[in-house]
This record gives structure tokens, sequence and C-alpha cells, in this order.
């Protein structure tokens, strides 16, 4: 196994730098100062590199960054929390669910949130809304304890009532595959309404008169659009509604 270079390592140019010089020694892990050393730039240089900032250059970010991986050098991603306005971690707020983090449409989810969060550099962390949850304001308090960054709100309905303590926006929170008319939120999601538009009319074409819908509750705003398309075609293709053809699937 590889061992992590070291401030004696090596007092060497950017260009002749390699992993095995860095493995010299292991006196000590290498610091933010070694790599700037090394890299012939500025502590404050290393530390818009390790943060993206758009201000440097594309040349000194290559040069910074090729330190830095040959070196093996980890930045704490504590202190920087502690000396930034970031932590770098995003939370992510599941409903109350006794299976919640089994069910294969939040895993869907949280695999794709994991996957982009992982490749520009944050970390996820799983939260579930139960009544101790929001009762302790464990949701307040993870933003006023500096533990993250923002929220990701899925599988969240109209019965989620501490939503409305993001509406000031002092704390960011998007909701996720839904929207609410009664909270301005920052949302993302589906046009459900065109897309159960696309079917129906599709399915009329085709000259069916027996449609069966299944539905989610219709505590979700979603929900509503999709029933509401399938009840306004039915009707304006003249089609008796039955409610044996409709079911709707319990939060």
């Amino acid at each position: 196994m590889p061992r992590r270079a070291t401030a004696s390592a090596v007092e060497a140019d950017p260009e002749e730098f390699s992993p095995a010089i860095a493995r010299m020694s292991v006196a000590r892990p290498v610091s933010l100062r070694d790599v700037a050393k090394w890299a012939k730039v500025s502590v404050a240089t290393v530390s818009m590199v390790l943060n993206d900032n758009p201000r440097i250059s594309r040349a000194t970010h290559l040069r910074v960054q090729k330190v830095i991986d040959q070196a093996g050098y980890r930045p704490n991603r504590l202190a920087q929390s502690l000396s930034s306005r970031y932590t770098r971690v995003l939370a992510v707020l599941l409903p109350a669910l006794r299976h919640g983090f089994g069910d294969a449409y939040f895993g869907e989810l949280i695999s794709g949130i994991c996957d982009k969060a992982g490749k520009i550099g944050y970390k996820v962390m799983l939260e579930q809304a139960k009544p101790e949850f929001i009762k302790g304001r464990e949701h307040i308090e993870i933003f006023e304890r500096r533990y993250v960054d923002g929220i990701l709100c899925l599988g969240c309905n109209d019965r989620h009532h501490f939503l409305s303590e993001f509406v000031d926006r002092r704390y960011p929170l998007v909701v996720v595959d839904n929207y609410f008319k009664q909270w301005d939120l920052d949302h993302v999601v589906c046009n459900y309404r065109a897309g159960a538009e696309q079917v129906m009319n599709y399915l009329l074409q085709l000259g069916h008169r027996k449609i069966g819908f299944i539905n989610a509750a219709l505590e979700v705003s979603t929900a509503r659009d999709r029933q509401d398309v399938f009840t306004d075609r039915l009707v304006s293709a003249g089609i008796a509604l039955r409610s044996a053809f409709s079911r709707r699937r319990p939060m």
C-alpha cells in the first residue's frame, strides 16, 4: 500500500515532482503549505484551486493539481468548513416511511444525487423527517450547527408543514419531484401534466375506452396534476368516469 507523502520528502520543481519522490519519507502528512512550496505558489492559491475558484488560471490550476495528486495530499474538510462558509455536505431528507431507504424510487434518486455530489466534491447525509426529527427542530439545527450547506427534500407532501419554515430562504432547501402552491420553495420537478396528456392522447387515439389509472396520494401536487389530466381527457372524450378503474397508492 503506497505511503503518504511527507513534508521532508522533496524540494522539487513541479515538473519533476513524482509519486516516487513523495514516498521517500513518512515523517508527517503533507500540508497545504508543502503543496504551495512544491508548486511554487502561495497558500491562498492552493486553497483557491481546491475550491475551484475561477480566478485561478488553467495553467496554474493544472500545475497545483498535479502536485496535489502526486503528493497524495488530502485536504482537511473539517478545517475548511470552519474557515469558510461551506461544509460541502448536503442533506437528503426522506419521508418517515418504514422502508424508505429500501424503496426503489428513492433508491434511484439517492443514487443519482450521490453520484453527482461526489463529482463536485460534496458528501451526502441521509435523514428522515420523523416526528421526533421535526419536533426537535433538527431540520433547522443541521444548518445552525453548520452540518450541511443545503437540503434536498424527497417525497414531501402537503402534510409536511415544517417546509413553511424555509419560505424565507434563510436556509437553502430544494424540493425534488414535487412543488407547492402554498409555499414558495425552490423545486426541481418533471412536467407530469404534459406527460399525462401525451399518454392519454395516445390511448384515446388508439380507440381505448376503458382506461385504468394508478396514482399517488393526492397530498402530492404532481399526483393531482396527473389526476386532473386523466379526468379532463376522459370527460372531453365523452367517456364516463369509473371509480373501479382508478386506484391511489397510499403514502
